[in-house]
């Protein structure tokens, strides 16, 4: 991590090796590895006493230490788990959803709603993204109509690590039941009268966590939620079925 705390701005492996009192050839193997984890970028070279030296600069806003080593987290906008994952049962799973939160405006407060209309290649009627006034939608990249996020993750916010969120804190517009998001990457689902495609993981952030006041990162890692785009649209309601398409 202390790597990573040197490359907030572009630096060569030497001006990294002498600030911290390392080896510079320790050093060029832990960039290596912290390239291949996608924690650090090459952004350009210069040069220096007759030789070319590479600058690498953090590619991670925040960084959490899971199970499986350092993850970045680069903002609330990070794309994790592009490849779907197995579904598991082949598919036979039912799920409802739990509840329905909009938001006006980036970092506006969410508020709760009992049915909402999804509105293909636009978003949900109400809320900020769906008006283009939401905290990312300048920034290209899909999965900008709807997000969604697993109740039994709060609940395992909870009982792990103590932090209690209600629904709506997460600030994402689906909370739902007994539904496998991190498997749906690349999949078609029914939502209500709406069809959905998951498009890639909605990872937390600290973007999130200032606007909540609650430091969830760690808590929720892989466990954010799915971003999905509207491919049909529909009335969606609290209590309506989630399906496999």
């Amino acid at each position: 991590m202390r790597i990573l705390e040197q490359l907030r701005e572009p630096a060569s492996a030497a001006e990294v090796a002498r600030r911290l009192g390392e080896s510079r050839q320790n050093l060029n193997y832990h960039l290596k590895e912290l390239e291949r984890g996608g924690l650090v970028r090459r952004v350009g070279d210069r040069p220096a006493g007759g030789f070319t030296e590479t600058l690498y600069e953090a590619d991670a806003d925040s960084v959490v230490v899971s199970a499986g080593g350092p993850v970045a987290l680069a903002d609330c906008d990070t794309a994790y788990g592009d490849l779907a994952q197995p579904l598991p049962g082949a598919g036979r799973w039912r799920g409802v959803v739990h509840s329905l939160h909009t938001a006006p405006a980036g970092g506006a407060p969410v508020g709760a709603v009992d049915s909402v209309k999804a509105v293909e290649d636009r978003g949900l009627e109400g809320d900020r993204y769906f008006d283009g006034t939401g905290t990312f939608s300048k920034k290209p990249g899909t999965g900008r109509h709807v997000t969604l996020i697993e109740v039994e993750a709060l609940h395992a916010l909870l009982s792990e690590y103590g932090i209690e969120l209600q629904p709506g804190d997460a600030r994402r517009n689906v909370v739902t039941r007994g539904v496998p998001l991190n498997h749906l990457v690349g999949r078609e689902f029914r939502v209500g009268k709406a069809l959905l495609r998951g498009m890639r993981s909605c990872e937390p952030c600290k973007y999130l966590s200032g606007l909540i006041g609650k430091d969830v990162k760690t808590g929720l890692i892989h466990r954010g939620g799915l971003r999905a785009d509207i491919v049909r649209g529909g009335v969606i309601r609290v209590g309506d079925a989630i399906l496999p398409a």
